[in-house]
């Protein structure tokens, strides 16, 4: 028996809405076959029995239409350039820095879809040149410096800032510049939290169209957290996107049809890859994260939206530096309720915790920052699985 694919069902939650002893759900799944990838809807239907007085739901038989399950743990990262576009015609940024009139139709992106997996993996874990004037570093959720006991909200000034950044494993500090909206997407001022693909999307475009090549100030940073948030909430509506979507965590693509902004996919410059492959037997010879930035990232300048473990956030690259614009503030800081943009150039660098052995300095630390800071305690965990023989592929 071949596994192809995964889904998950919270029967508990289902039981605690319960309306009819029959429900019928239908599900995104992801099925990997000879090694592509392909999006399908798996039908479950579920029937339960009360039992006695005690008024406990007790789910008595479960009936799955569709595929056998595969736990899908590689973790893999997506990276697409974005295009901005004028009705028929997009503008969209190469390596030299010139810009090139294409067209892009409705049709081109469906036929295209396909071969890009813009759904999230889950983990289950709790884990434009801007004139900065130079400080000493504020050390951020360092295991060496300041922690924050019982941690539950951080708040930072929203000012650009040299900032020390310490990774979630203690392993790494990061020095570098950083900026804080006022709020991030989960706030009551957003109410936006499943929104990452719009506010990637709001936020992708306004860089495009800012011919000043700027970052965003406070005020406007503020307001694309809250635009994206609002655009999220139109496909909330739309009864075929949730039933697709449960939890409204919606793929690019979706997000993309929609047309809230006039933004498409440079699908030659889009790719799918790995963090550390070869640490895992059954990833040989797949793209890396590594050649998707050695060959892409580093030579292009442009704006990429990135997804990584079950969220999207914006890469920005020019000359001088690259930019991580993210809509989320836990994932830079734990208690974190603010977005912000980390600035990687000529002053970022990155050490080890123990030593303070400089491991990478200049911009290309923003590489080492999403392997060491975002992707490493997921890899580790992964590694050990892997050690134990008990990942399932």
């Amino acid at each position: 028996m071949t596994e192809i694919g995964k889904v998950s069902l919270n029967l508990a939650e289902l039981a605690s809405n319960i309306e009819s002893t029959m429900i019928e759900k239908k599900l995104p799944i992801d099925l990997k076959v000879s090694g592509l990838t392909t999006q399908a809807t798996i039908s479950v239907l579920v029937s339960f029995l009360e039992i006695g007085d005690s008024g406990d739901l007790v789910p008595v038989s479960t009936q799955m239409d569709g595929h056998e399950v595969v736990k899908a743990k590689k973790k893999q990262l997506s990276l697409e350039e974005i295009i901005l576009s004028d009705s028929d015609n997009s503008v969209t940024f190469d390596s030299d820095g010139t810009s090139e009139s294409q067209a892009s139709t409705q049709a081109d992106v469906d036929k295209k879809s396909g071969f890009f997996d813009w759904k999230r993996r889950r983990l289950n874990l709790k884990p434009t040149i801007i004139k900065i004037e130079d400080s000493r570093p504020t050390t951020l959720y360092s295991n060496n410096s300041f922690e924050y006991p019982n941690l539950t909200h951080v708040s930072f000034p929203n000012t650009w800032q040299s900032r020390e950044f310490s990774s979630r494993d203690g392993e790494f500090k990061l020095n570098t510049q950083s900026f804080f909206a006022t709020f991030d997407q989960r706030s009551e001022k957003a109410a936006g939290p499943s929104a990452c693909t719009a506010l990637v999307t709001v936020i992708a475009h306004w860089l495009g169209s800012d011919k000043s090549n700027t970052m965003p100030t406070v005020q406007q940073f503020d307001s694309l957290i809250i635009d994206g948030s609002t655009e999220w909430r139109h496909p909330c509506e739309n009864v075929s996107h949730v039933t697709q979507f449960p939890d409204k965590h919606f793929d690019l693509e979706t997000v993309l049809r929609a047309g809230i902004r006039p933004v498409s996919v440079s699908r030659e410059k889009s790719f799918v890859g790995f963090f550390s492959p070869e640490k895992f037997d059954s990833l040989t010879g797949v793209m890396s994260f590594d050649d998707i930035w050695n060959h892409e990232i580093s030579k292009n300048i442009g704006v990429y939206i990135v997804s990584w473990n079950d969220h999207f956030f914006v890469l920005k690259v020019d000359e001088h530096a690259y930019y991580v614009i993210d809509t989320l503030g836990e994932r830079l800081v734990e208690g974190c309720e603010q977005a912000y943009i980390l600035r990687f150039d000529n002053g970022s660098y990155l050490t080890t915790s123990g030593t303070e052995e400089v491991l990478s300095n200049g911009k290309e630390c923003c590489k080492e920052f999403i392997k060491r800071f975002l992707a490493a305690i997921p890899l580790k965990e992964l590694e050990i699985e892997e050690q134990k023989e008990a990942v399932p592929y």
